[in-house]
């Protein structure tokens, strides 16, 4: 846990960098926009399908054509010439051509991935709000080290960032994916990081649906903190559990409204037991476990996410931004 507080010079990684204003869509505007830009997508896939279709068929014929013919020649100035300079040259022939093939069958698909992340991404981003896109941004590793929540790993790597102010907050959100030492995934999900114009709460609060993680963590990792009673009246609400370490100021946080739109967005995400923290006065960050990868491309022989994909991003990405309106209001009820 760290004390410091939440001013930070420009340079700290807790400073998310300015970005345009997120307007919020509605359901009727999107789904009208979407079909225009899945159809788009659709198209450049499609592209990309039959070109790679066509440097398939070519490229076989040419490695086939290579391999025999390497090997053809390497039996006949070995054997026959007793040339092993040639039979040598007719070997690597036969080897490289067909490399050079596979590569160019390939090339397609390269393609249709860097069209997806440097034209469809950045387009669905300016539909959903206004986002900003970064296809291979996140947020600083320095950042989650001290939430408190992400548990033991060796390797860090973040993708597909969105970026953006809504009602005077920094919002920036990506694809995380943390590895143990053995490659093997430990989490993967979405790494929400929201800064508010303002200092709101006070101390380190961690609020999670995990309760597996609450219950290995509450005696180690988390043993300054003390847990904090939630009164919830909504039943369907009542699945988290929260620590901090200033207990009062937390419950004076932690009314309905908040743990509602917590609940709403775990539900939105598939009832991904996620995880908030509250830190530094007026930042707030989630870890959302999420096994799909909600914003990769395709596989270049299955059509583009359908409309129904694309709105469910949206209602979630939508939810996450209810957040700032309820401490929103939390900031206009203290004035």
């Amino acid at each position: 846990m760290s004390d410091d507080n939440g001013d930070q010079p420009q340079t700290s990684p807790f400073n998310i960098p300015e970005a345009t204003t997120i307007d919020r869509r509605d359901d009727a505007q999107f789904n009208h926009e979407i079909k225009r830009l899945i159809d788009k997508a659709e198209a450049i896939r499609v592209k990309h399908m039959n070109k790679h279709q066509l440097n398939k068929n070519i490229g076989l014929t040419i490695s086939l054509i290579a391999m025999i013919g390497g090997a053809s020649g390497f039996g006949w100035f070995l054997l026959m010439q007793s040339d092993p300079v040639k039979a040598f040259a007719c070997m690597v022939l036969g080897i490289v051509l067909p490399v050079i093939a596979n590569n160019w069958i390939k090339s397609p698909l390269n393609a249709y991935i860097n069209d997806y992340k440097t034209i469809y991404m950045p387009e669905l981003a300016d539909l959903m709000g206004g986002f900003a896109y970064h296809p291979a941004r996140g947020i600083n590793e320095n950042v989650i080290k001290k939430t408190g929540t992400i548990p033991a790993y060796h390797t860090y790597h973040s993708e597909d960032c969105f970026r953006g102010m809504y009602k005077g907050s920094k919002v920036l959100f990506s694809e995380a994916r943390l590895f143990d030492k053995k490659k093997e995934p430990v989490f993967k999900g979405l790494f929400v990081l929201l800064e508010l114009p303002n200092k709101i709460f006070e101390g380190h609060t961690i609020i999670t649906a995990d309760r597996y993680m609450a219950d290995e963590y509450k005696d180690s990792r988390w043993k300054k903190l003390t847990q904090v009673p939630l009164k919830i009246e909504q039943k369907k609400w009542d699945r988290f559990v929260c620590y901090s370490d200033r207990p009062e100021d937390a419950s004076l946080i932690l009314g309905e409204k908040l743990i509602k739109e917590l609940a709403e967005a775990d539900a939105a995400f598939g009832n991904a037991n996620l995880s908030a923290v509250l830190f530094r006065g007026k930042y707030i960050f989630m870890m959302v476990p999420h096994e799909t990868d909600m914003f990769e491309a395709s596989d270049l022989y299955v059509p583009v996410s359908t409309q129904r994909h694309a709105l469910a991003c949206k209602k979630e990405i939508d939810q996450l931004l209810e957040l700032i309106d309820v401490f929103d209001l939390y900031a206009a009820q203290s004035q």
